[in-house]
């Protein structure tokens, strides 16, 4: 029981905590170049990037309504942020 112990608390600080430091390294990036582009409140900056997260680096049409004070371009270049940085982190487009 104790090497399997060591065993998941290894795992844990050699790849999962490094995996999560990297992740919110890149978050905070993505998030410091949204705000060069456009000053939005955090909560609407968080939840911008985990829809472009979750829908494979675009903000999805039916998602664009929370967004509404942003043009096209603005959107874009959020988008291209948010890809950039996180292409790792972006999950794949739900089929719809």
């Amino acid at each position: 029981m104790c090497e399997a112990t060591f065993g998941w608390l290894e795992q844990a600080i050699e790849v999962d905590l490094v995996a999560e430091l990297d992740f919110l390294r890149r978050f905070d990036e993505v998030r410091a170049g949204m705000r060069a582009v456009v000053e939005m409140p955090d909560r609407k900056e968080q939840n911008f990037i985990k829809i472009c997260l979750a829908n494979g680096g675009k903000l999805s049409a039916r998602k664009r309504g929370y967004f509404a004070e942003l043009d096209d371009a603005t959107i874009a270049a959020l988008e291209a942020i948010v890809r950039d940085a996180m292409k790792d982190s972006i999950s794949e487009p739900p089929s719809e």
